[in-house]
């Protein structure tokens, strides 16, 4: 929506030159859904802890399934077929109970073993998931993890895509083994000094009231029940919802 649109959103005094389009964003939202002074507080709350799971994952490094990077998938990921394989061999690697790429496997189909692997045996079943994060940096899984929202049957098909770089159809190809590394021996890595753990608030007192069921970000899902309107440290800030 152009800052326009959001006019009506504007008080008493106010112009469009004088006000943040996120301000009036924000005011929007508070709009639609209607949200309480209760509500208020524990979306903010939502949104906070939101916050700082997200920026406990990027200082760990936590990764989704065939990342290279941290939040790759939303940006273009492994570039070559090789790159890819090696990600899914130390995938594999960390499960402890999976085999080295096979005779004949393709790419397509490695993806697609280790993606069902992951699920843990929840892949197909069609509704949502909680998967751990791989952290390439330890080579292990972690209790961070993500949500992944309809998992059905043709989830893999929907959302995999060939490299970027790779030849048209090289994905369907067999993998030749006889280029592939020795199976990477994962010794724990120290971790850099420079990285901290987030502070995480300390959890809420339960009341009375419920929450709305909202989608927040990427993957992070407030569910209905008792919130807290004693704000964390750090949630203020999220309280300009519909405030400012």
């Amino acid at each position: 929506m152009d800052k326009k649109d959001y006019t009506e959103f504007l008080r008493e005094g106010e112009t469009l030159e004088t006000v943040l389009i996120g301000t009036l964003r924000k005011r929007a939202f508070d709009a639609r859904h209607k949200l309480t002074e209760e509500q208020r507080i524990a979306f903010a709350e939502a949104r906070y802890e939101q916050d700082q799971n997200h920026r406990t994952m990027k200082l760990n490094d936590i990764r989704f399934w065939a990342e290279n990077k941290f939040e790759a998938r939303f940006t273009d990921g492994a570039e070559t077929v090789a790159e890819e394989t090696e990600i899914h061999r130390a995938w594999l690697k960390a499960f402890d109970d999976q085999p080295d790429v096979q005779e004949g496997e393709t790419l397509r189909q490695l993806a697609k073993r280790v993606l069902v692997r992951w699920c843990r045996g929840q892949y197909g079943n069609g509704g949502d998931i909680y998967v751990a994060g791989f952290r390439p940096r330890d080579r292990m899984f972690t209790y961070e993890g993500f949500l992944i929202h309809n998992c059905g049957p043709t989830w893999f098909e929907e959302n995999w895509v060939p490299p970027i770089k790779s030849r048209p159809g090289e994905a369907d190809e067999p993998i030749d083994t006889t280029k592939l590394e020795s199976w990477p021996n994962f010794g724990r890595v120290d971790v850099p000094k420079k990285l901290k753990p987030a502070q995480v608030a300390p959890p809420p007192s339960p009341v009375a009231f419920e929450v709305p069921r909202f989608t927040l970000g990427w993957g992070y899902t407030t569910a209905n029940g008792p919130e807290s309107n004693a704000l964390a440290p750090g949630a203020r800030k999220y309280l300009t919802v519909g405030r400012i």
